[in-house]
């Protein structure tokens, strides 16, 4: 096999369509027809005398080589467009860049509208996307760059991820106004007993952050809860609070934001710890690119205005947790 003859595009087509597992997504990332991109395949089947990409029951599969190719090749391909944009300038003030954030419904509903008005002040043109965050997908998803950065509530993350913290925030319990068990305070036995409506993650069904860390406050005090009731969207806990006699622990500036909304009361967790955290992520592959440095300066100096009506709390230096 001669390596000269195997260009960086041919290279980069072989990873988008081993990633996507479909010449057809490759090609429409890669905004060329799938007759082209066929071609290119073909090519490099003949230089390298390996068939590179089989179909599978699941779709396009990658053999051996090509996976070896792909992940060198890969991390090759990564430096270069690195060094690439060293030497690359960025004006907020004029770029038309459109930046992918995948984040959970709450963050979208309390922290990205301040973000998005600092945004329309220094970048006027810019673009953002907000999509749903997968915790199972979200390695893949920043290192194919289906995102840009990620708000995640994770403890730790791979080697080839990086990330700092934000503020811890504070979590109440809310109840409906006149909740016939509730009088303007919350015992922890009432806690545990009554009926809960508990935030679930996406189609995995696995506890949120809150809710883990919930029932591990609970368990550490010899109880436990029911949970009658399980979302994936903390937008629909205050409706659901609101019309039944469940109860259910959000964070604390969600619970302002939706009593202006809702006929519900926020009242202080009767638990050791009441805060929880979230990480703001994003592959190795951005490091060197300017205009996420941008975006990730901008989201660290927001961070004292994470609640504009209590005190963040301590800040966190930049790190890279492995």
């Amino acid at each position: 096999m001669d390596i000269t003859q195997i260009d960086i595009y041919a290279l980069e087509c072989l990873r988008l369509i081993v990633n996507e597992r479909s010449v057809t997504k490759a090609a429409d990332k890669l905004g060329v027809s799938q007759p082209n991109l066929s071609n290119v395949i073909a090519r490099l089947r003949r230089v390298t005398g390996d068939q590179l990409i089989v179909r599978r029951a699941d779709g396009m599969g990658a053999t051996p080589l090509a996976e070896a190719l792909v992940e060198t090749g890969g991390a090759f391909l990564d430096r270069l467009r690195e060094l690439a944009t060293q030497h690359e300038t960025f004006d907020p003030s004029t770029t038309t860049r459109t930046f992918v954030l995948h984040a959970v419904d709450y963050i979208a509903a309390t922290f990205v509208p301040r973000m998005m008005r600092r945004i329309r002040r220094e970048a006027p043109n810019v673009s953002i996307i907000v999509g749903p965050l997968n915790l199972r997908t979200i390695r893949e998803s920043l290192e194919q760059g289906d995102a840009d950065l990620a708000i995640a509530p994770i403890q730790s993350v791979p080697d080839t991820l990086f990330c700092y913290a934000l503020p811890p925030r504070d979590m109440v319990c809310i109840a409906r106004v006149d909740h016939p068990e509730i009088r303007d305070h919350l015992s922890l036995e009432q806690f545990a007993a009554l009926p809960h409506a508990a935030l679930s993650f996406g189609d995995s069904h696995s506890p949120y952050v809150i809710e883990q860390l919930t029932d591990d406050l609970l368990a550490a005090e010899g109880l436990s809860r029911r949970k009658v009731m399980q979302v994936s969207s903390v937008l629909a806990l205050p409706a659901l609070v609101a019309e039944t006699d469940l109860i259910a622990v959000v964070p604390a500036e969600f619970a302002e934001r939706a009593a202006r909304t809702y006929a519900i009361q926020a009242l202080p967790l009767p638990l050791a710890s009441k805060q929880f955290q979230h990480m703001v992520v994003w592959h190795a592959r951005s490091i060197g690119d300017l205009g996420l440095q941008w975006l990730r300066a901008l989201l660290r100096s927001l961070e004292d205005r994470w609640d504009h009506n209590d005190q963040a709390g301590p800040q966190t230096p930049p790190r890279h947790l492995r």
